[in-house]
């Protein structure tokens, strides 16, 4: 679970839990739409560049959400927070980090008789493809995860 940690930032100082399996309702929503200008599309966008107003707008939520303010205080509390230095400390969005987390890494290098490198040197049926299925050294932005909603009509 992420949670959003103001700190320096009186009387909102503190960590406040933020639900990545829950949706934003349509209030959380139009918070995030007034004070970021960000839409269910173009959140992403607003991650990538770490946008200091959609880290508001993520306050207000998880605050509301943790009973810290009332909803109809939402944008008056964003209206005190975009006045704290965004210095990548007053305001953060911190992920679960456990051990179970932390990747493994290799301790020796492969073995040349390994079943492995035996399939690596048997020739092919197909071209390979251009994209590959390698792994991308990018760092991807946190991310929130949307429910989409079906309609029954």
């Amino acid at each position: 679970m992420s949670k959003m940690v103001i700190k320096g930032v009186k009387p909102w100082d503190g960590t406040y839990e933020l639900d990545e399996d829950r949706a934003f309702n349509a209030r959380e929503w139009r918070w995030i739409k007034k004070i970021s200008d960000y839409g269910p599309l173009t959140l992403q966008k607003g991650f990538k560049e770490r946008d200091p107003e959609l880290f508001v707008a993520l306050c207000v939520i998880a605050m509301c959400r943790d009973g810290r303010i009332d909803r109809d205080d939402g944008m008056d509390v964003a209206a005190e927070l975009e006045e704290a230095p965004f210095d990548f400390e007053s305001i953060t969005l911190v992920g679960d980090e456990t051990e179970d987390d932390t990747p493994l890494e290799l301790t020796s290098e492969p073995d040349e008789s390994s079943p492995t490198s035996s399939l690596e040197n048997k020739t092919s049926s197909g071209e390979l493809s251009p994209n590959g299925s390698g792994t991308s050294d990018a760092t991807l932005p946190p991310t929130i995860p949307m429910r989409s909603v079906t309609s029954s009509a």
